[in-house]
């Protein structure tokens, strides 16, 4: 299955074959200037009225002319109560906003005008290549259509709370945020995110969000206005040489799976521990941060294909992400905001029976807990929590007083306080 499947928005038809710069001119004329003003929700100076508003300035490129829909980055729209769209002409738009995901720190805005352009979009199964030219497109401070070039630095960065970014030397400064990385064809490759700085200015290390992440995103935003995460239940880690060696399978590049959970839709579908998974989706696969951000852009009830390497015998496995009804969950459980199923693990001192975290809502009394996906709830004030049960029996017998949850994280034991 390709990724391109997943997608609502069409690959545009791929950009004259002009010169690089007429290139470039065109799509800048894709790119706009975004102005989000509105209101804190707390003020630092409760006494001065001008400290209860901000403004917000950043870029945003056009992916669909005809229904003038932009996408930008989440950050630059948060707790907006008006936005203003800028185009290349100078035409002053009011947008509103679609949707916003701030796990991946996109959003998708939407304005009304009859002569938009929308961005040449690069074939996003098409390998990025370390050291080759790239372009940025924005407004930092304020500067509009600022164009800079440079190189891709890296790939598969890991910039919390984002995964597989784009590094580029291509200088990137505040109000970039949400313009165009393109290639040296005036491509979009990706959107500019972030930067890594000292003094609040570029000292040449940019982070863009690469399409693969990006479209499934949108696509999802434009569709529903929010994004909902599959859940695939598969512990993975990154494979390393000696490792590849021990499981004596030929020289590959991909992540490795250690342990699959009972009753997910990997499960369901046959993958097993130490299958070794190349692709997904199409997309190559390098780590296991990368795959877990990769998941994330899939929502429940699609299907998606793994390839595996699985006694070095190549398999395709396609999974449906609707979880399998016997599946034990509970989103209600005396721990509002996580998502449990009862989960065993085998250790070196044997199977530890615990509640696996799936998934944990942003804003949640479980997320302010300290709680995150992936983690193993043990016990709760000293007692095992084995099953659901177990847990619903203690939360009926909770106080007010702060309860103290052990946690198996990484495989590490850490303490949190829930209240």
């Amino acid at each position: 299955m390709s990724l391109i499947c997943l997608l609502n928005f069409a690959i545009a038809d791929k950009a004259p074959a002009h010169n690089q710069s007429n290139a470039i001119e065109v799509a800048s004329k894709a790119v706009v200037n975004i102005t989000a003003m509105g209101q804190r929700e707390m003020n630092a100076e409760p006494n001065d009225p001008h400290n209860n508003h901000f403004e917000s300035l950043g870029s945003g490129v056009i992916i669909d002319a005809k229904d003038g829909l932009i996408i930008t980055n989440a950050h630059v729209v948060n707790h907006a109560t008006m936005i203003f769209v800028t185009l290349y002409d100078g035409t002053r738009l009011y947008a509103h906003v679609v949707g916003q995901d701030p796990d991946t720190d996109l959003a998708l805005v939407a304005v009304k005008h009859p002569d938009l352009q929308a961005i040449h979009v690069a074939d996003p199964l098409k390998q990025l290549h370390v050291g080759e030219s790239v372009i940025a497109v924005g407004n930092p401070f304020g500067l509009d259509h600022t164009i800079t070039s440079g190189i891709i630095s890296g790939l598969n960065r890991s910039i919390p709370p984002s995964e597989n970014m784009i590094q580029t030397d291509a200088p990137i400064n505040p109000g970039n945020s949400g313009g165009a990385l393109l290639n040296d064809q005036g491509e979009l490759i990706g959107i500019c995110s972030s930067i890594t700085t000292y003094t609040g200015g570029n000292i040449g290390i940019g982070f863009a969000t690469p399409l693969t992440i990006t479209l499934p995103i949108i696509d999802q935003l434009k569709e529903f206005g929010v994004v909902e995460r599959g859940i695939i239940g598969l512990m993975i880690q990154n494979l390393t040489p000696p490792l590849t060696r021990a499981l004596k399978v030929s020289e590959v590049e991909g992540v490795l799976v250690s342990d699959v959970m009972p009753d997910s839709p990997a499960s369901a579908y046959d993958v097993e521990p130490e299958d070794i998974i190349i692709k997904f989706n199409d997309v190559p696969v390098y780590t296991s941060n990368q795959l877990r951000s990769l998941v994330g852009t899939v929502r429940r009830g699609q299907k998606l294909s793994l390839t595996i390497i699985r006694k070095n015998e190549q398999i395709v496995k396609s999974i449906d992400l609707k979880t399998p009804e016997k599946s034990t969950r509970s989103t209600s459980n005396g721990i509002d905001g996580a998502e449990l199923i009862e989960y065993e693990q085998l250790d070196n001192s044997g199977i530890i029976r615990g509640l696996y975290v799936i998934n944990v809502n942003e804003g949640s009394p479980a997320l302010l807990t300290g709680l995150l996906p992936q983690d193993l709830i043990l016990e709760i004030n000293h007692k095992p929590v084995k099953s659901l049960s177990d847990l619903t029996s203690l939360m009926k017998n909770k106080t007010n007083d702060e309860s103290l949850i052990k946690v198996r994280r990484h495989n590490h034991t850490i303490y949190l306080a829930l209240r």
